[in-house]
Formats: C-alpha cells, sequence, structure tokens
C-alpha cells in the first residue's frame, strides 16, 4: 500500500473527504462533546461542511435555531482547527497554485492567454458588447451579480470555477483620461463587481467570426490579448459533439 492510500484511509476513517475536497460537517460529531443533534440542526440550518461554517460568522451560527452562543463557539473552534483561517507563507501559495487545476475553454490561444484556462477556486468574468462571443463562452447567464458574494463563498469552500458574464457602459461624460483612452466602454456593476472578480476578461469584435480577448484585470496575469474565432467548430465543441480542444485559434 502506498503513502498516498495510507493517508486516503486514515482520512476515510476519521469521516474526513481526501485533501483538497470539502469535508462534511458529520466529521465533527462526537468531538469535544458536540452531538449528532447538534450537527443535525446546523446542517437544517442550511452549513453542510466545515468549511461553510468555518468561513461563517458566529452570530449567523446563533441564528440556527436550538444552537447556543456556547455551542457556536464550539462548533467555530473545532471547524477552525481543520480548516486553515491564518497566515500563509508565499512558499506554501506558490505550491498551492502548481497544483491548480484551470478548466478549457476551448479555443487553445484562450487557453494560452488564461496560463491553462478556467481557473477554479475563483471567480472570472467575462464582459463585452453585444454579440462578442460572452453567451458561446457561458452557457449560463441570470442575474449573477445579486448572488456575488455567495459565488465567492462557493468558489471558496468548494474550490469550483465560477464564470460569470457582464454587459459593457459607453462613458459618455468624458474625463481627464477621455483622451487617452479610445474606447471608453467599462462593465457595468461598479466597484462590487470589480472587487469580487479576480480574473476579468474583455471581449471585442474582430472581422467575421474572430474575437479578441484581453485580460482587462488580473492579479496572477498579465496584461495581454489573443484572437479566437466563434465559428461551427467552437459550437460543435461547446456542445459535446467534440471531445478535447476545438481546432480553432
Amino acid at each position: 500500500m502506498t503513502v498516498e492510500d495510507e493517508s486516503q484511509n486514515e482520512y476515510e476513517e476519521n469521516g474526513l473527504a481526501g485533501p483538497g475536497a470539502p469535508t462534511p460537517l458529520t466529521a465533527l460529531e462526537g468531538v469535544n462533546g458536540l452531538t449528532a443533534r447538534d450537527i443535525k440542526l446546523v446542517i437544517d440550518g442550511g452549513y453542510h461542511t466545515i468549511e461553510s461554517v468555518a468561513y461563517t460568522p458566529k452570530r449567523m451560527l446563533e441564528q440556527i435555531k436550538g444552537i447556543s452562543e456556547q455551542k457556536a463557539t464550539k462548533i467555530l473552534a473545532e471547524a477552525s482547527k481543520i480548516v486553515p483561517m491564518g497566515f500563509t507563507t508565499a512558499t506554501e501559495m506558490h505550491a498551492r497554485r502548481n497544483d491548480l487545476i484551470c478548466i478549457t475553454t476551448g479555443s487553445k490561444q484562450l487557453d494560452t492567454l488564461l496560463a491553462g484556462g478556467i481557473e477554479t477556486g475563483s471567480i472570472t468574468e467575462i464582459f463585452g458588447e453585444f454579440r462578442t462571443g460572452k453567451s458561446e463562452l457561458s452557457s449560463r447567464q441570470n442575474h449573477l451579480a445579486k448572488f456575488m458574494r455567495k459565488l465567492r463563498t462557493l468558489a471558496d469552500e468548494f474550490g469550483i470555477a465560477v464564470v460569470i458574464t457582464n454587459q459593457v457602459v459607453a462613458q459618455v461624460d468624458g474625463g481627464p483620461s477621455a483622451m487617452f483612452n479610445p474606447d471608453p466602454k467599462k462593465p457595468i456593476g461598479g466597484n462590487i463587481i470589480a472587487h469580487a472578480s479576480t480574473t476579468r476578461l474583455s471581449l471585442k469584435k474582430g472581422r467575421g467570426e474572430t474575437r479578441i480577448c484581453k485580460i482587462y484585470d488580473s492579479p496572477c496575469l498579465p496584461e495581454s490579448d489573443c484572437l479566437f474565432a466563434i465559428n461551427e467548430a467552437f459550437r460543435n465543441w461547446r456542445s459535446g459533439e467534440v471531445k478535447g480542444e476545438s481546432d480553432v485559434y
């Protein structure tokens, strides 16, 4: 048996999920006097993982019927022992980023621009005018701005990739930077969307089926752009008729 197998068996015996996976709240059952009833009350309150509890303020747990202030403090204390909530060194952060999973966009050029694809564990925003390819890259868009905080929590807790689409608005009032900015369009949503999104991508129309994707803002990617095409091959890939990356640039 390998070291990895022994480690995985140890996690399973203790009721914990494997490394990187969310841990069921039931793993706290019997720990420091926490009963099965306490765990069930918290789960009924909408918190199913230890990560979700660790990221929740104590006052929110106290609002759950049957959970006292003392019990909420105990639950948070045990959750914080499993979920790291302190400082992280640059070496540890570098190791995490090396293990980061990226999801392909279907375009080789876009994946190269994004250093592998859509990053998991963060929110990627795609904005642009009508017919720039937003809907082709993200098949669902329905009042996402309203749920930015919930999406941020989901990305943090479960390490999933969240992609949202946004519209642009023309800045017609000019301003000191107007003469230096030939394209006054900017994404809507103001600071709320800007701070919630980790990576922001700008889409523009090119010739014919060609689109231009530019890294508008990112904490880890340099400002750059690339060309890709929304053509039949790309649509077939998105519908699942073609496996792997599409052959379009």
